[in-house]
């Protein structure tokens, strides 16, 4: 396409507060642009996918193929990082947080960010809150685990003390969890 023939005298800056000629210039070469962009996407819409010989002759599975069972891991995962009793070096990697700020009084838990950490007692919520969420949907009920209620202690996590996060956000959260159990249970 052959631009406007008036689109390469302007100058850019003669678009800008003035009317008239200018303006026209302006409207001329917009139509073009448009034009351009419109055959540009009716040329997509009919381009095929293109055949690459080396490719098509890769299998689409390969062999030998194992998946891992992610279920297995996730298991795996609960019943070790949520084990109190775990011994071993940087064993349990679980603690009790009962000088909890966003909820004082009410006790939490915290999971080591880090295993071998030198600060014992640090904990982030992009530890905690996908271990409950990924044990919720594998079927354990982490709102009633050994006699513990994980989902509410997460609460922990959203800081309620500046507002950041809203007074609805552990809700919001438990509801997410209650509805991943729910459809669990009917799966």
């Amino acid at each position: 396409m052959r631009p406007h023939a008036s689109c390469a005298a302007v100058n850019p800056g003669d678009f800008f507060g003035k009317k008239g000629a200018a303006s026209d210039v302006k409207r001329g070469c917009s139509i073009q642009v448009m034009c351009a962009v419109a055959l540009t996407i009716g040329s997509e819409a009919v381009s095929q996918q293109v055949a690459v010989t080396r490719i098509e002759q890769m299998p689409s599975m390969p062999s030998p193929y194992d998946m891992r069972d992610w279920k297995a891991v996730a298991l795996g995962y609960d019943s070790l990082v949520y084990d109190f009793g775990r011994q071993g070096t940087y064993l349990p990697l679980i603690w009790w947080n009962s000088s909890t700020l966003n909820y004082p009084g009410e006790t939490s838990f915290g999971l080591h960010t880090v295993v071998g950490t030198t600060v014992p007692n640090s904990t982030e919520a992009i530890n905690v809150i996908p271990s409950v969420i990924g044990a919720t949907l594998c079927g354990i009920d982490k709102s009633s685990q050994d006699g513990q209620n994980w989902v509410r202690m997460c609460r922990e996590y959203f800081n309620r003390a500046n507002g950041e996060n809203g007074s609805a956000a552990p809700a919001t959260m438990i509801r997410m969890v209650v509805i991943v159990n729910c459809q669990l249970a009917r799966d």
